[in-house]
């Protein structure tokens, strides 16, 4: 071994043990690193645009005081809006399990009118009523979950907090750190710098399109939701909408599991019109957010099919849970722009 590799491989060792030496403190808080990683990745031409024209200690602060608007920004309209809505709605939940899971009248007399239409059929009421016993099991599991989760929302709260205040705090000094970032990364993966920096700009396009696709677009579904309940006066419209938030980023159905049984609601409660319009603006308004904008960003930021992000969305929330969302769509671009870049290193190693 010639010294010249022997030096490359002790820069490899000591840009490797400065990494490790971080990980081994933030190792506790993978998704907030993952978050505020992808946040500096994002943020960073704005950094650069402050650090042209301002100081860098001036231009860290707008930059911090920017960042943090936007993170107590939507917690302020949780707590002022949704919260006392989630509050009576949990009461509500917590009602209608202890009394049995009941039904509106006129739900029960439609289930029933279509039972007596159904029972005809030999054997229907065999499946009826296990399929009955069945659902009423899921519906109380997932009621206890949701009450038992809510008893914890004080510490989750505090938590919440702090993992917001970690990831400011790390964002912030990823994007002032940036370079010694990205010479770190280039030493320990021994990639040429337009390599490494061509796989940077593929995660930040990855990530742009999943904000701005999937994050930005359920936002905006979740507004017209709840705008189009709170039009037709339904209760908790805020919290509902809220709740679509969450659903849009469910393929196929999406806010669908929303405003179809609040449509169903209002049908059988005696006003059909009011859910024909909930159907007719779930349908065109809501959904057509997710039909023109969402694929239009997803595929202009990442070069693979519609089918194949949403497959690595739904393996990647399975295997890292909600993170996943933003880790599917993002290894999906880093593995394309490897597949590229070994392109072009082999064209380079054939030609030398």
């Amino acid at each position: 071994m010639d010294i010249r590799s022997i030096k490359e491989n002790h820069t490899r060792l000591l840009a490797l043990c400065a990494v490790l030496a971080w990980a081994a403190m933030l190792y506790p808080h993978p998704y907030t690193v993952i978050m505020a990683g992808s946040v500096a990745c994002l943020t960073m031409p704005l950094f650069r645009f402050l650090r042209e024209r301002l100081s860098r200690g001036l231009s860290l602060v707008i930059y911090i005081s920017l960042l943090a608007l936007c993170i107590l920004l939507p917690i302020t309209i949780v707590i002022v809006l949704v919260a006392p809505q989630a509050i009576n709605g949990i009461r509500t939940l917590s009602a209608w399990v202890t009394n049995g899971f009941p039904m509106p009248d006129g739900i029960r007399e439609l289930f029933d009118k279509i039972y007596t239409m159904l029972s005809s059929i030999p054997g229907f009421t065999d499946v009826y009523d296990q399929l009955t016993q069945n659902l009423q099991s899921v519906i109380a599991s997932a009621a206890k979950s949701i009450l038992s989760g809510s008893l914890g929302f004080a510490g989750v709260t505090l938590s919440g907090i702090w993992q917001a205040v970690l990831m400011l705090i790390l964002a912030s000094l990823a994007v002032m750190y940036a370079p010694t970032l990205f010479k770190l990364s280039v030493r320990m993966t021994s990639l040429p710098e337009d390599s490494a920096a061509r796989m940077i700009k593929a995660a930040r396009s990855a990530l742009r399109a999943v904000f701005i696709g999937i994050v930005f677009v359920a936002c905006i579904q979740g507004l017209l939701t709840g705008i189009g309940l709170a039009f037709l006066g339904v209760e908790d419209s805020a919290f509902w909408g809220m709740m679509a938030v969450f659903a849009a980023v469910i393929p196929v159905l999406g806010t669908a599991l929303i405003w179809g049984p609040m449509a169903i609601v209002l049908w059988v409660q005696g006003s059909p019109m009011s859910a024909v319009i909930l159907v007719v603006w779930g349908t065109v308004v809501v959904s057509g957010a997710d039909s023109i904008i969402r694929p239009y960003f997803l595929k202009t930021g990442i070069e693979t099919s519609i089918l194949v992000l949403f497959l690595s969305i739904i393996c990647a929330m399975s295997a890292f849970g909600a993170i996943g969302l933003i880790l599917g769509p993002v290894l999906v671009a880093l593995a394309i722009q490897a597949v590229h870049e070994s392109d072009i290193l082999a064209e380079k190693e054939q030609y030398s």
